[in-house]
């Protein structure tokens, strides 16, 4: 059987970290866009005496734990087993905020899910693959609505408000990664980033708009603990010629622009002279 799948990618402006959402994980609240360029995969799969499941990413083979995870789940809603060959291609770079773990968890559980005897749970398992190996807490809400938009409850069903973001253009610059996992295993890290969370979404209020979280993302990020030189540079050098604030990519050495038209040739160009990896998408309509 083949089976192909691709998801968008989701960035994080800005996010309070909770202990406990949905089916007891770790959750978070927050402002975050699906964007267009993400993950795509293709799955080839046959019947087999026992399951196996490989995986490669820009053809060099590789153990993925988010599509462990899935793969292992997925098990248990299939009556027969299979070798399964997953073919992986991210069009962002990994570990740098763009929510590529959760976008390979979705496209893995949909290809996955092809092989089900069983209606499988698929973004419920994507979710907690995502979560549970140590990726972001609420990339996957982001990719399930699409759109800019605000989480106010932590979880995979908490609620959302959607933000308008018609003719957007969303510029991203990359400086390197930064482990998600290892920024949420500090307390301290994890109490600032839920308290200038908590204050970003109480001025949000309840009618958001891009600007003003936008804006407030741009606050969290340069007062906020990730902040780092060449991060600090880029926010500082976009911020005066842009119409709407920058922001970091949560939780990554990467910032990004959603741009108004005629200003992403802009927004390319001072994040490349700044020696970023720069990637040009749209707001995406979610997987």
């Amino acid at each position: 059987m083949e089976a192909s799948a691709t998801v968008g990618g989701a960035l994080t402006g800005f996010f309070a970290p909770c202990t406990d959402s949905w089916n007891g994980m770790p959750g978070s609240r927050g402002f975050g866009i699906c964007v267009k360029a993400g993950v795509s995969v293709h799955m080839h799969a046959e019947p087999s005496r026992r399951w196996a499941v490989v995986a490669q990413a820009r053809g060099v083979p590789c153990d993925i734990s988010v599509v462990s995870h899935v793969a292992r789940r997925m098990e248990a809603y299939c009556d027969v087993a299979y070798a399964v060959s997953l073919s992986i291609e991210p069009a962002l770079p990994v570990g740098c905020g763009y929510g590529m773990s959760a976008s390979t968890a979705v496209a893995a559980a949909q290809c996955l899910s092809r092989l089900a005897d069983r209606r499988p749970p698929v973004w419920e398992l994507a979710y907690e693959a995502d979560v549970v190996t140590g990726g972001g807490r609420g990339d996957v809400v982001t990719l399930r609505h699409g759109g800019a938009l605000v989480r106010r409850e932590p979880g995979l069903w908490g609620a959302c408000s959607p933000i308008p973001a018609e003719d957007v253009t969303v510029v991203c610059g990359t400086f390197g990664p930064v482990s998600t996992a290892g920024v949420l295993a500090d307390p301290s890290v994890s109490h600032t980033l839920a308290q200038s969370g908590d204050a970003c979404l109480s001025e949000l209020g309840r009618l958001p708009t891009l600007e003003r979280a936008m804006e407030l993302s741009f606050r969290s990020a340069r007062a906020g603990p990730l902040c780092t030189p060449r991060v600090a540079a880029a926010l500082d050098t976009l911020f005066p010629v842009l119409s709407l604030p920058p922001a970091q990519a949560m939780l990554g050495e990467s910032v990004f622009c959603c741009c108004v038209p005629g200003e992403a040739a802009l927004a390319k160009h001072i994040l490349s002279r700044l020696g970023a990896q720069t990637d040009v998408t749209t707001v995406g309509a979610g997987a």
